[in-house]
């Protein structure tokens, strides 16, 4: 190689050098936010996982919720159907009470009418031993 030549490669590896030198700086600077946007990213991975878990929770009590759901209505339809045959029961024994009542009513004033018959002539039979006497 020619000392020319020698020089104008020295002087290509300046220039090279030179030109490179600030995008080895900037290189750098790309480094720390690389490992910061890495940090960022494992930090929403971290999150994304635990969204993931949580949501998996759920939907596992969501379909046990609806599992559980016709299970649930046909109690209460149950319920609900026993409670109308119980009040048709507690209805149609009240109307046969209030039936039985008046009936009783009707029984008690007849009693009390024979029963006031009664010491009407008691009273009209002593009255006339104490003045047949």
């Amino acid at each position: 190689m020619t000392s020319e030549n020698q020089a104008l490669l020295d002087a290509i590896r300046v220039i090279v050098a030179e030109a490179v030198e600030p995008l080895i700086g900037r290189m750098d600077g790309f480094d720390g936010r690389m490992d910061g946007f890495d940090a960022r990213v494992a930090r929403l991975a971290q999150h994304v996982e635990t969204i993931d878990t949580r949501t998996s929770q759920m939907a596992g009590d969501l379909l046990d919720l609806r599992d559980r759901v016709p299970l649930l209505e046909e109690r209460v339809d149950n319920g609900f159907r026993a409670l109308k045959s119980d009040l048709n029961f507690a209805f149609s024994d009240a109307r046969k009470a209030g039936t039985a009542q008046r009936s009783y009513e009707k029984a008690i004033d007849a009693l009390k009418q024979e029963l006031a018959s009664i010491q009407n002539r008691l009273a009209a039979l002593e009255s006339g031993k104490n003045t047949g006497s």
